[in-house]
């Protein structure tokens, strides 16, 4: 693949993504619900290939190939078994229970839930900011493999600082604009 050819389906996919964007953005209301949860109208297909595209991160293509040939092939059956076992357990057992109680009550988070059922503001501030120490860590990881990718798929024309830089701001925009829409 040449390499105009390699940044128009780049860019070509970021400029139809934002203007996924845009359109989600659009439609939606300004309430908090809305942004986090499209308004709970997310249906179980949907939400499976959200989480499935989750699953799909950088560790998948990066770290899952080299941990691969370090413990041998039979890794990726056990990952790939865990997580659609684990996956399959924790929302029917865990999710689904979940779901009834955030809707009847109006949570739109996990702190909001648990602090409200155990009266403790302390505890949504805890879920929060645990949440967020996670979440960093794995959002970076993202924009450090999306720089690795666009070297590679650009042949280096494109520094690692400049796909990720590049990410990290497709993802502020799309996020900032889309919520859960998008």
């Amino acid at each position: 693949m040449t390499l105009g050819l390699s940044l128009g389906v780049i860019v070509g996919y970021l400029v139809i993504a934002l203007l996924v964007g845009l359109v989600a953005y659009r439609v939606s209301e300004t309430t908090a619900e809305d942004y986090y949860l499209a308004n709970r109208s997310i249906g179980t297909a949907v939400l499976l290939f959200t989480t499935f595209a989750t699953l799909l991160s950088a560790f998948t293509f990066f770290g899952g190939p080299n941990l691969a040939f370090a413990a041998g092939p039979e890794w990726v059956i056990v990952m790939g078994t865990l997580d659609g076992v684990l996956f399959a357990v924790l929302w029917y057992v865990i999710g689904y229970k979940q779901w009834l109680i955030g809707d009847r009550h109006g949570y739109v988070t996990l702190g909001e839930m648990l602090g409200d059922r155990f009266g403790s503001t302390g505890l949504r501030v805890l879920v929060a900011s645990v949440s967020l120490l996670w979440l960093f860590p794995y959002v970076m990881l993202q924009q450090m493999g999306a720089g690795e990718a666009l070297v590679g798929l650009t042949g280096g024309v494109v520094p690692y600082w400049g796909g990720a830089a590049l990410v990290t701001t497709f993802m502020i925009l799309y996020v900032a604009l889309a919520g859960m829409r998008g």
